[in-house]
């Protein structure tokens, strides 16, 4: 199915444009929302933007301005994977909702 039938036929589901390795700056990222711009100044039906979010600890410092850069397009943003790799051993596992909480705490616009 096109994504142009897909649409016509349902609005029971969003179409979402989903990747990896979007969490910081950089060619892909860059790349994807100069995507998302041309698909969107020629009317292709996208409801949101997907990103696959494998990150590590102490290591998250950049993710919230790209979430706010794919925000910034006007779509829906989900996380659609989420997995944060920690050494062993670490105190991290002591408080893994910190860590979660700190993660994902920002509001976007």
């Amino acid at each position: 199915m096109t994504v142009a039938s897909a649409a016509v036929s349902s609005t029971d589901f969003l179409l979402y444009i989903n990747d990896y390795n979007l969490d910081g700056p950089g060619a892909k990222i860059d790349a994807l929302l100069a995507l998302v711009g041309r698909l969107q100044s020629r009317g292709v039906p996208i409801d949101g933007i997907g990103t696959q979010a494998h990150l590590i600890v102490n290591k998250v410092g950049g993710v919230a301005t790209q979430l706010q850069r794919m925000a910034n397009t006007g779509l829906d943003v989900a996380i659609t994977e989420l997995d944060i790799r920690i050494a062993k051993p670490s105190s991290v596992l002591c408080s893994p909702t910190s860590r979660t909480t700190t993660t994902l705490s920002p509001r976007l616009a």
